[in-house]
């Protein structure tokens, strides 16, 4: 048998008997509480990335969704705005009434023709011909003309024919137009 007496070693045995134990204990501390601990903290570096990821991906989803919210807003008060720009297919006497309140408000005679409100795509403005024909006074015309252009309605002219009556101080003024047309 093996017996270890330590106190016949000399003192650099016993160096070496220290050093040896110190090695084993250190290794059996590495192997056995550092290597776990390492792996560990490995482990939650990469969740911690991948939470970090994740965050900055929802914080680029929050930011476009307030851009976006933005951007609606604007194009809601873009579409409050051009609400008020096409006529209302259900307010087309109102659209004739203005018409009419122009012509007596600047004395001239007028007749209106509203046609063919073409059929287009749903939430698309339909377009309508707009035919009218003035008789009066050149300048009570043009008057007419420019409440015309600055009332709150968008009317597109696509041809206007000026003829006078000799000798009576009249004219005639033919006035072709687009007008456009929402459900909204």
């Amino acid at each position: 048998m093996f017996y270890f007496k330590p106190k016949k070693l000399d003192y650099r045995g016993k160096i070496m008997l220290i050093f040896g134990i110190f090695c084993v204990t250190a290794a059996a501390i590495f192997i056995f509480i550092d290597l776990p601990a390492i792996r560990n903290i490995k482990k939650i570096k990469d969740e911690i990335e991948f939470q970090r990821l994740d965050l900055e991906k929802k914080y680029f989803k929050i930011q476009r969704s307030k851009k976006t919210a933005l951007s609606l807003n604007k194009i809601e008060a873009e579409m409050a705005e051009m609400n008020n720009v096409f006529i209302n297919e259900n307010r087309e006497l109102e659209f004739i009434t203005s018409l009419e309140r122009l012509a007596a408000k600047n004395s001239l005679s007028q007749e209106i023709s509203l046609a063919g409100k073409e059929g287009q795509k749903e939430g698309v403005p339909r377009i309508a011909n707009l035919y009218v024909r003035l008789t009066g006074s050149y300048g009570n015309i043009i008057n007419y003309l420019s409440d015309m252009e600055s009332s709150e309605y968008y009317i597109n002219f696509t041809g206007l024919e000026l003829s006078s009556a000799p000798n009576s101080g009249q004219y005639s003024l033919s006035l072709k137009a687009l007008t456009y047309w929402s459900l909204f």
